[in-house]
């Protein structure tokens, strides 16, 4: 009967503790106190701004290829090897001589 009485009196510090803390959440909720979490705000995305955007980048990408281009048009080029795959003893080429593109389809 002892340990009854000792079970009885843990279950009832339990729900004491319960109702405290339900009081607590009831007493925040009551007052309206924003939360220590920051709200979370939904925003509708402006298309018409990320086209913009997007069309804007891609003059600066087109504005770039052409300087490129006038570059590659305009000023001479000067390649210079350093060496073959002969020479290296390891030929990635074939060795009939045939060009390794010789097989693919032309695009």
């Amino acid at each position: 009967m002892n340990e009854q009485r000792k079970s009885d009196r843990t279950t009832r510090i339990f729900q004491a503790a319960v109702v405290v803390l339900l009081g607590l959440i009831a007493a925040a909720l009551w007052d309206n106190r924003p939360s220590l979490l920051p709200q979370a705000v939904a925003q509708i995305p402006d298309t018409a701004m990320q086209r913009k955007q997007l069309v804007d980048e891609q003059k600066a990408t087109n504005e770039l290829l052409a300087r490129i281009l006038r570059h590659l048009e305009t000023k001479p080029i000067k390649v210079q090897t350093v060496g073959t795959d002969e020479t290296k003893g390891d030929s990635a080429a074939p060795k009939d001589g045939r060009s390794p593109f010789a097989g693919r389809p032309a695009r």
